[in-house]
């Protein structure tokens, strides 16, 4: 069965992604197409914990680590990404 928490993570994550699909189709941020793939990683994360409290638990746990392992890197380089971008382009942001 599954834990309250992780239904609020799934529903926050899928209200952030209707926001951020919003915004995505008025602008697309080069420099944050890394941030946009650590989102779908988190989003699959949640999906996957959540599904694992009914049925293939081992797998979807298996898919919920790897996505997590996944976004963590992905999170990683987009930072670094960012800072060499702005670097690069004389800005101290």
């Amino acid at each position: 069965m599954f834990q309250e928490n992780e239904l609020v993570n799934l529903f926050s994550g899928v209200a952030a992604a209707l926001v951020l699909v919003f915004f995505a189709r008025r602008m697309f941020l080069t420099s944050l197409r890394w941030f946009y793939g650590v989102f779908i990683a988190m989003l699959v994360a949640y999906i996957a914990t959540v599904l694992e409290g009914f049925f293939w638990s081992g797998p979807l746990n298996l898919i919920e680590h790897a996505a997590l392992a996944i976004a963590g890197w992905g999170f990683a380089v987009a930072c670094w990404r960012l800072g060499h971008a702005s670097a690069e382009d004389g800005r101290e942001d």
